[in-house]
């Protein structure tokens, strides 16, 4: 179970397996190596866990879902059409030549210590002007309730967060005094709608953090993505995203820093991002 996203790109991948397609089988594939990699430390062998059937979840359109049995070894033969797709990632802005890097998760459930960096995010976002705090101002405004997170956070059978609350965070919005926004509203903001709208990717990308706008060329390897926008008198600045990543960081705050780089990708080359929650 995730949060899963998608930059509009066209290529030759999405043409043969449609976008929906190469998510799935991304998914599938995945799937079913780590039940290969379980079973065989169990000590069953290869062709035994081929034959395990396990059963794929598939959703269309208008919220329509099917159950489909396959068995491990059809799926692991089916992916090797995938994995022959990869030349198409090298040089892809969308994916900065990572295998498929234009297709992303958030995995379930969404762990303490990734709330706790999203709240110390929102709370340093006021600090570093208006287009950062942008979101936050956005969720005081207009009250946002934090549906559907404080639901599925309630949820007793289904584990999406770690934690049974979401984590308040107090900030300081000048005129308006302290207020409060918690992680609940604030996943609300970073997924609202289907599709991302490009000014508001670019407004994720600066509420993130790792936006930096400079006037000289950023050394090679201390950024993920950068770009130069030069305005109509000729003056030009670069525009550098990235993070850092500790080798062994939190999963959830990985994917959140992975889902802040896509969003500025995609504002840079001009694709919105679908979701699908």
């Amino acid at each position: 179970m995730s949060i899963e996203y998608l930059t509009d790109l066209d290529c030759p991948v999405k043409q043969k397996f449609s976008p929906g397609g190469m998510k799935w089988w991304i998914m599938a594939k995945a799937q079913a190596e780590h039940i290969m990699k379980t079973e065989t430390r169990k000590g069953k062998s290869e062709y035994e866990v081929r034959k395990i059937i396990y059963k794929y979840h598939l959703k269309g359109l208008n919220n329509s879902e099917a159950i489909v049995d396959k068995n491990i070894g059809e799926i692991l033969d089916r992916a090797r059409d995938l994995d022959e797709m990869r030349i198409y990632c090298e040089g892809c802005k969308a994916s900065l030549g990572h295998q498929f890097g234009c297709y992303g998760r958030i995995s379930y459930p969404i762990t303490a210590e990734g709330e706790r960096w999203l709240g110390e995010i929102a709370k340093s976002s006021i600090k570093r002007g208006e287009l950062a705090s942008f979101l936050v101002s956005r969720i005081i405004h207009n009250k946002t309730s934090g549906e559907p997170f404080s639901g599925m956070r309630k949820n007793p059978n289904v584990p999406f967060f770690e934690l049974r609350k979401p984590i308040h965070v107090a900030v300081d919005k000048g005129l308006i005094g302290k207020k409060e926004v918690n992680t609940d509203q604030l996943l609300v903001g970073l997924f609202p709608v289907e599709q991302i709208p490009l000014k508001y990717a670019l407004m994720l990308a600066h509420f993130s953090g790792g936006l930096k706008i400079q006037k000289d060329e950023p050394l090679e390897g201390t950024y993920e993505s950068a770009f130069t926008m030069t305005d109509n008198a000729g003056n030009s600045e670069w525009w550098v995203f990235g993070f850092n990543y500790p080798m062994n960081e939190n999963r959830s705050v990985r994917q959140l820093k992975c889902y802040f780089s896509a969003c500025f990708r995609a504002f840079m080359i001009d694709k919105p991002i679908s979701i699908d929650m």
